[in-house]
Order: C-alpha cells, then sequence, then structure tokens
C-alpha cells in the first residue's frame, strides 16, 4: 500500500510540475506578443502570412537550381509593405528554401525575384498588367490586385489574414498553388 501511494503522489507532482512548465512557456510567449509593437498590426499578420504561403507554392522546373536555392522575393526600396515583408522574412525558410530579400529600383526589375511585393501606393490594376507575363508570384495587400490579374492578395480580417489566388493567373506563369492553400483561400479567380 505504502508503494502504492508514493507512486500516486509522485504521479501527481509530475503533474503539477508538467502544468507549472506549461504555463511558464505561456506566459513567455505572451509576455514576448507584449514586447513586440508591430505582432497585432494587419500589415506585419499579412507578411507573416506571406511567410508561411510561400511553402505551398510550386515554381516552375528550373527555376532553381538546388534543392536549397533562396527564394528571392523582390522589394521597391521605400515601400512600407515591401520593409515589413523584409523584416519577417529574415532568417525564415520555406520547405528548406532560406529567403533572400532583394531592394528593387521599380517594378520594372520583377523579372529578377521569384516573389515581388507589389508597392502598395499606385494603381494596383496597372501593376498587375505590367506583370501579367513576368514569371513570378506577385503580391499585393489589396484583393483588387487579384481582381485585376496578379497572383496574390492579402487583407486583414477581423484580425487575421484573408486572401485571394488568381489561379488562372498562376497558371499560365506555371506557378502551382497546393490544393491545400486553394482551398481556404478567400476567392479563387
Amino acid at each position: 500500500m505504502l508503494l502504492f501511494e508514493t507512486c500516486r503522489r509522485s504521479t501527481g507532482m509530475r503533474d503539477i510540475r508538467r502544468t507549472v512548465w506549461r504555463l511558464a512557456l505561456c506566459l513567455l510567449a505572451w509576455l514576448a506578443l507584449q514586447g513586440s509593437a508591430s505582432a497585432g498590426d494587419p500589415t506585419h499578420l499579412q507578411a507573416e502570412f506571406l511567410s508561411k504561403v510561400s511553402a505551398f507554392i510550386t515554381w516552375p522546373e528550373g527555376t532553381f537550381s538546388s534543392p536549397d536555392d533562396a527564394i528571392v522575393v523582390g522589394v521597391v526600396a521605400g515601400d512600407e509593405f515591401g520593409g515589413i515583408v523584409a523584416d519577417v522574412f529574415a532568417g525564415k525558410k520555406a520547405r528548406k528554401r532560406p529567403y533572400k530579400i532583394k531592394v528593387l529600383a521599380g517594378i520594372e526589375q520583377a523579372g529578377e525575384v521569384h516573389m515581388f511585393i507589389v508597392p502598395s501606393s499606385g494603381d494596383l490594376a496597372k501593376h498587375a498588367n505590367a506583370l501579367k507575363d513576368v514569371a513570378v508570384v506577385s503580391v499585393a495587400p489589396s484583393f483588387e490586385f487579384a481582381k485585376a490579374g496578379g497572383v496574390l492578395a492579402l487583407e486583414p480580417f477581423e484580425e487575421k489574414v484573408a486572401f485571394e489566388i488568381n489561379n488562372k493567373t498562376a497558371m499560365r506563369l506555371n506557378l502551382k498553388f497546393s490544393s491545400r492553400i486553394l482551398q481556404i483561400a478567400s476567392t479563387v479567380y
């Protein structure tokens, strides 16, 4: 009987220790989020989401020379959303591929990268038209962009990110989105 009581008490202590560790980890995560001023910012959430979406995109065969080549993300100098994307992508990977940020002078250089962050200022329909034949995942923080023919559009929605994919444009450019990501998109054109 004494052995049974000892085991029951030690199991109870183990459960208490686990609970304390879990609470401590939750507290640390909460404190980290509180310390990050941009964590709840909609633009920051869009950039975080975009860093995850890349794992669900397949570029045309021959785009990368090896499985660990970087995904080059082009941002236009001075663009606010592009700057946030550059900060968020630092040190991250998608399917073992690191991100490499390339600062571009303008939209004319979009063909030099795998993913292009369209400047948030300006005419998005005009940008989509300029990129219609460029084999790049073009991204803008407005649904107007996907409707106009851009590949991927993001918008904040109830402290989350909603997104639209223009799969017709993507397929024409030999870019393939996973069926899993297509199923959860707000709209697929």
